[in-house]
């Protein structure tokens, strides 16, 4: 998910001009939670690795709620995983 976004937000950066769905606002608010979405992967990864599991799945938890936020923003398909 978190690719996908990226290539979107990639795609978008680049583009004259923002999608009539998309706002320049919207479009900032899907960055920023881009942003924190790979920073929690990232503090989830480590959790795992130290052994901390309930830690490690309540951050994956929130990681997968906020992707969905972004994807659902950018007018991206949400997997039907995600959704549940």
């Amino acid at each position: 998910m978190v690719e996908a976004i990226q290539s979107r937000v990639d795609i978008l950066s680049q583009s004259k001009k923002l999608p009539a769905n998309l706002t320049a606002e919207k479009f900032e608010q899907a960055k920023s939670g881009l942003v924190a979405v790979k920073g929690e992967w990232a503090q989830a990864l480590e959790s795992f690795k130290g052994g901390m599991l309930p830690e490690a799945i309540a951050m994956a938890n929130s990681v997968k709620k906020k992707a969905v936020e972004v994807m659902e923003i950018l007018g991206l398909p949400v997997p039907a995983g995600a959704k549940a």
